[in-house]
């Protein structure tokens, strides 16, 4: 309400925003949060992974969204950070919607590392 209190106020920006932290509190937490659209059709969405699928213990990993009309990433899913800052990392690459035209997890995880400047992975 601020925002529109001002004499130029800001447009709004719809930006969906999901998360759980159901299992924060077990012996393996799990926490995620997923930024974007899944709107379009699927025959138009390809999901990109990236991170540490393999491992036993609770690793970081994550996936974008591609609208594969315009090579734009259009979501986010970033599950077990090893920081609470990579969140808002993770929202500004989606919002930015960033091109991704190399469709694999090479690509992705190069998206994701360099918005952290080679911080983790």
């Amino acid at each position: 309400l601020k925002n529109l209190a001002r004499k130029n106020p800001q447009p709004y920006i719809y930006f969906p925003y999901f998360y759980s932290r159901m299992f924060e509190y077990t012996k393996d937490p799990v926490t995620f949060r997923f930024y974007g659209e899944r709107g379009a059709p699927e025959d138009r969405v390809e999901i990109v992974h990236f991170g540490d699928f393999n491992s036993n213990t609770t690793s970081m990993f994550g996936a974008f969204w591609v609208d594969l009309q315009n090579d734009e990433v259009i979501g986010g899913l970033l599950c077990n950070p090893v920081k609470q800052e990579f969140f808002q990392k993770l929202h500004d690459i989606v919002l930015s919607a960033p091109s991704l035209p190399i469709r694999n997890e090479e690509s992705a995880q190069a998206l994701f590392k360099e918005e952290l400047i080679a911080e983790l992975i």
